[in-house]
């Protein structure tokens, strides 16, 4: 992994945390709302649109219902960023 690649999952794990409530170290590509007791349906989207301002990006409600992990987050942060 590259520095961009770092920060922005840093950037993206920091987010997470403060919208889900856990500390940003627990956080990991897997993490979900399966694991995450207080990721449910409203903070999935406090989620989406924390990572929509931060990273002055917009997603489209089939990219929500596929941002189901920290990993697929950053995937899709990464793609909506060109890169």
């Amino acid at each position: 992994m590259n520095n961009v690649n770092d920060q922005l999952s840093n950037e993206i794990r920091r987010i997470a945390s403060d919208v889900l409530g856990v500390p940003a170290g627990q956080l990991t590509d897997a993490s979900s709302p399966e694991s995450v007791e207080s990721w449910d349906s409203v903070a999935h989207l406090s989620l989406v649109l924390a990572l929509e301002q931060a990273g002055n990006v917009q997603f489209d409600p089939e990219d929500i219902e596929k941002m189901r992990s920290i990993g697929a987050i950053e995937a899709m942060v990464r793609g909506k960023r060109g890169g």
